[in-house]
Parts: structure tokens; sequence; C-alpha cells
């Protein structure tokens, strides 16, 4: 029995790599492929965000940035450029996925939200009480929204991608994910059921 319940939970372990190897490559495309202004206010607010965050904890100290990163074998510029084409990155991959779910009027369900902030909690380690009143305080219930709302869009889009894996095998991408199709027909079942 522990032998069968390691090589589930290995499995499940390579499932869940390959469906974040598969999400990350279908993002990958659609940025090369999709032509997306980004407004520069919104990369500098980004690139703003990560300095603070640098040098937030080195009491925000510039100085100690600097010599931390010439510890580590980088320099400021590098660090610099680095957070810009991040920032770049994350701009047009919000954009992107902002304009995927208009178009396919992706909403965004009650259960979903509070799932991904029971999922957050646990992450940092503190009760969802506690993690709901953080992100109410800091304003940032619409960015845990915003972001729940993008995950599905891209799925949206995953469930559309032909997969393929190395050897050239087709993949069935609903049963990492989920597919439409699949809540269509439990929807579908519901209404036959009641």
């Amino acid at each position: 029995e522990l032998e069968a319940d390691l090589r589930e939970r290995v499995q499940r372990v390579k499932q869940v790599e390959q469906a974040g190897q598969i999400r990350d490559k279908v993002l990958e495309v659609l940025l090369e492929t999709v032509e997306i202004p980004v407004p520069e206010a919104a990369v500098q607010a980004e690139v703003d965000s990560a300095l603070h965050d640098a040098i937030h904890e080195l009491d925000h100290d510039e100085t100690k940035l600097n010599e931390l990163l010439e510890a580590q074998g980088t320099s400021r510029e590098e660090f610099d450029q680095e957070a810009r084409e991040s920032a770049e990155r994350s701009v047009k991959t919000q954009l992107l996925l902002d304009a995927i779910a208009e178009a396919e009027n992706t909403t965004v369900e009650q259960q979903e939200l509070t799932e991904r902030i029971f999922f957050q909690a646990q992450r940092y380690g503190i009760p969802p009480e506690q993690f709901i009143q953080q992100i109410s305080q800091a304003n940032q219930l619409g960015a845990v929204f915003a972001d729940v709302r993008r995950g599905k869009a891209l799925g949206t889009v995953v469930d559309r991608a032909n997969v393929t894996d190395t050897t050239g095998a087709t993949v069935d991408t609903s049963e990492l994910f989920g597919s439409k199709k699949d809540d269509e027909a439990e929807s579908s079942e519901d209404s036959d059921s009641e």
C-alpha cells in the first residue's frame, strides 16, 4: 500500500510539473506572437515596486543593495535591467490575459475566489481570516480577483491548444487542467438530476 501510495504521489507531482510547463509554454508562445503595447507608467510602477521590495529588507539603503549585488557577482545596472525586463513581461502578460478574459467573458465565481484566498493564506502560513483582513486593508482583493480571472483565461487558451510531448504524442490537457467540455458536461448532469 505504501509503495502504491508513493507511486500515485510521484505521478501527481509529475502531472503538476507537466501542467506548469504546458501553461508556461502556451503563455510564452502567446507573448511572442501577439503585439501588445506596454504603457511605460505601468512598467515603471513595477520597476519601482521591485526596487522598493529589494531595498526594504536593507533598511532602504541603496548602498547596501549595491554592495549585496556586487557580493553576488552582479551590478546595479544588471539588477535594473532585469527588473525592467521582468516588469515589461509582467505588464504585457497581465494586459494579454485581461484581453483574453474580456473576449471570452471569463467570470470568477465566489467559490473560486475563496479557494484562491485559502490557498494563498496557507502558502503564507496564516489563517484565512487574517489574510482576508490584510488584503482588504491593502485594497488587494481586486488583484486577487484579477489573478484568478487571468488564470482562467489562460486555462481557456491551454484547453484549445494542441499540446504534444517530447516524443510527439498528443497530451490530453483536460486530464491536467480540466476543460470547458468537462464543466459543461457536469452542468448538464446537474441540471438533468434536478
